[in-house]
C-alpha cells in the first residue's frame, strides 16, 4: 500500500529499486525543478555499492545537476569539482533513519542537508 495517503496533493517521483520486481515504475528519471535537473534513481543499476563512477557519468551525460540515489543506505551529500551535487537520503527504517534536503532557491542550489532522527529531537 503506497503512503501517499497522507499527503495526497503532494506530488511523488518513485523509481524501481532491487527488490521492487515486478512494480510498474521506471528505473530511472529525469525532472527539472526550478531550473535545475534532477537525475534519480535507486543506484543498483550503476553499481552504487561498489563506488559512485558509474552514477556520476549517468549524471553527466544527462546534463544533471543533482544525482539523487539510493541503494547504499549511507545518507550523503557532496558537490563535485564541476559543481554537480550528488546526493543520498540514507535510508528510513531497519537501517536507522535519514533524509536529505537540497535547497533551490532563484534557480540555484543553495545547499544540501543530510537529517537525522537526533536532529528533530529537542534536547
Amino acid at each position: 500500500e503506497e503512503a501517499g495517503w497522507l499527503f495526497p496533493e503532494t506530488p511523488r517521483l518513485s523509481v524501481q529499486g532491487n527488490c521492487d520486481l515486478g512494480r510498474d515504475e521506471p528505473l530511472t528519471g529525469l525532472i527539472e525543478l526550478e531550473g535545475r535537473r534532477i537525475f534519480y534513481t535507486h543506484g543498483h543499476l550503476f553499481r552504487a555499492k561498489y563506488g559512485l563512477d558509474e552514477l556520476e557519468r549517468a549524471g553527466r551525460e544527462r546534463k544533471a545537476d543533482v544525482v539523487l540515489y539510493g541503494h547504499t543506505h549511507r545518507a550523503e551529500c557532496y558537490q563535485e569539482g564541476d559543481g554537480m551535487w550528488v546526493l543520498n537520503p540514507g535510508s528510513c527504517g531497519s537501517y536507522g533513519g535519514s533524509a536529505g534536503m537540497l535547497l533551490i532557491e532563484e534557480n540555484q542550489i543553495q545547499g544540501c542537508w543530510l537529517l537525522y532522527p537526533e536532529d528533530l529531537l529537542q534536547k
